[in-house]
């Protein structure tokens, strides 16, 4: 009789699942259709379907303005982003490529992105050792939900949200020892560099320190992998894909510190850039040193900590990046947690609350043009850096109560 019941519930519970992403679906196809948008999937969708129906170069300068014509109405007088992933990273869009009707396949990809949301939001809650009640996790979730630079990338279609899923897989994989699945993520997720270069500097830097050869190793197998399909495809996409690199990196307006700076003082923003950028390095050198031979908690804050610090050591960025931070908020906000418990959890809600009203305030602020867009740039990466340094001795140190509870965080 229990296993009767056991079994109905979890077919209701398996029956409300899928109700609920039909909803969301059908909630988000007809938001598609009636708000046209989501540049960033629309040029990989285009060069996607360029390449399955076209035979077409999925780098060229035509598919880039065949998607500007399709959001806008027109390619002339417009600088038009290309596609500037390796091609074997337009396989994950080839699913969606099969459908010619671009609200649906935007639609399609906007509900798995809410999905990507969800994960992104477990994993940096299991990558620390914050483990919120259930009321506390569902409102954790919102926040995750309802962060602006999260929405917004799922809007727009950014693929930056599944390089936090897979940077977050890479990361417990690595916790768990499994280092050639970790490398089969980190490598996956090795794109988009001028975000995750200090991250992947980071991770190599206590990899060889640790002799942890097998990362390396699982890296090598999934590019083999995926460069042998790539290349059966495609023989000839290499030299194509680095000049649409080339391309958009000296095309496209990217933000910088000196860039940011000078913009708003003329006269001494491209000193004042350049300090910024040294102290920036500085610190990161510092705790690059101070990290080797550490135990993985050290390195997850460091990580963190690379990944908070990118836009202020020169490298050029792009608001969309500012996603990749969700995980060292996190790490600081479970700090709370684990110094001060029911208190703690208190902190956490009316923190998330600030920060949630604080980024929502800023983009309203810059959508009504009270701001520029580079008001953008600095508030949420040094937030976010003050934040890892207050939990700093609490995050890279090792009490015994937790060694006892959690044995992963001493290797």
């Amino acid at each position: 009789m229990k296993s009767h019941l056991r079994t109905f519930f979890l077919v209701l519970l398996g029956l409300s699942v899928l109700a609920a992403l039909g909803a969301l679906f059908w909630q988000t196809f007809q938001f598609a259709r009636a708000w046209p948008g989501g540049a960033e999937f629309a040029r990989r969708w285009m060069a996607a379907r360029a390449f399955l129906y076209g035979n077409g170069d999925p780098y060229a300068q035509e598919v880039a303005a065949a998607a500007q014509t399709l959001l806008t109405g027109t390619s002339e007088f417009q600088i038009a982003p290309r596609v500037n992933e390796p091609f074997y990273l337009l396989f994950f869009y080839f699913p969606f490529a099969s459908s010619a009707h671009y609200p649906l396949a935007r639609a399609l990809w906007m509900t798995l992105a809410w999905g990507g949301v969800v994960a992104m939001t477990f994993l940096a809650l299991s990558l620390t050792t914050w483990r919120p009640r259930r009321g506390f996790l569902g409102l954790f979730l919102l926040f995750g939900l309802l962060w602006p630079h999260n929405l917004r990338a799922v809007i727009e279609g950014s693929n930056v949200i599944w390089q936090a899923v897979l940077l977050g897989l890479g990361l417990l994989a690595l916790r768990a020892e499994s280092d050639e699945l970790a490398g089969a993520f980190f490598l996956l997720a090795a794109f988009r560099f001028t975000a995750t270069l200090p991250f992947f500097l980071t991770l190599l830097i206590w990899l060889v320190s640790h002799r942890r050869w097998q990362v390396f190793a699982g890296a090598g197998m999934t590019l083999t992998i995926l460069l042998g399909v790539s290349l059966i495809f495609r023989n000839d996409w290499v030299l194509p894909w680095l000049r649409a690199v080339y391309y958009n990196w000296r095309s496209l307006e990217w933000w910088t510190v000196r860039g940011v700076l000078t913009a708003w003082w003329p006269a001494i923003g491209q000193k004042v850039g350049w300090g910024v950028q040294a102290a920036a390095w500085l610190v990161m050198l510092v705790e690059w040193a101070l990290m080797r031979r550490r135990p993985f908690r050290h390195f997850l804050w460091t990580a963190a900590l690379s990944l908070a610090l990118a836009p202020l050591l020169g490298l050029p960025t792009r608001l969309e990046n500012e996603v990749l931070l969700f995980l060292p908020l996190t790490i600081s906000l479970s700090m709370f947690d684990e110094r001060w418990k029911e208190q703690g959890r208190w902190a956490i809600l009316l923190l998330s609350i600030v920060l949630l009203a604080g980024s929502w305030f800023w983009f309203g602020a810059v959508h009504n043009a009270w701001f520029s867009p580079r008001a953008f740039f600095f508030p949420l990466p040094l937030a976010t850096v003050a934040g890892l340094y207050w939990a700093r001795w609490w995050a890279v140190r090792t009490p015994v109560a937790l060694v006892e509870r959690y044995g992963w965080l001493e290797d």
